[in-house]
């Protein structure tokens, strides 16, 4: 896993219009580039109890859609949370982000935040 860091925050609307959550979110390493099969290490700190949901999205023209469902309605508690996730085979030389979503547990509202978009590069090995 590389080593570095830069943090992104945000302050996202809740869902259903009743109020906001406020959440932290970090990709570390934070990276413009990551080749397939190596793993980063998601952040975040919130500051109620989620059920979460995190998906490795693909950017294109116009917007994004899910390339893989990571996990959905996995519940954690107020605070840290982490994930280490392995960069899945996609196609290469694509801009990529991970998306976290929750709901509160009350079912009152939540969040939702895109990290920075980085390029997924060939596997070492891809390269001959």
């Amino acid at each position: 896993m590389k080593n570095a860091a830069v943090y992104a925050g945000l302050v996202a609307s809740a869902f259903f219009n009743l109020g906001q959550a406020t959440v932290n979110l970090t990709l570390v390493p934070a990276v413009n580039t990551v080749r397939i099969g190596e793993q980063v290490n998601l952040e975040w700190t919130t500051d109620q109890d989620y059920k979460l949901e995190l998906e490795f999205v693909q950017k294109f023209d116009g917007g994004w859609s899910p390339a893989k469902y990571v996990f959905k309605n996995r519940r954690f508690k107020a605070g840290d949370g982490n994930y280490t996730f392995t960069i899945p085979k996609v196609e290469p030389n694509r801009e990529y982000a991970l998306w976290l979503s929750g709901e509160n547990v009350s079912g009152s509202g939540g969040y939702a935040n895109l990290t920075n978009w980085f390029v997924v590069e060939s596997q070492y090995e891809d390269l001959k």
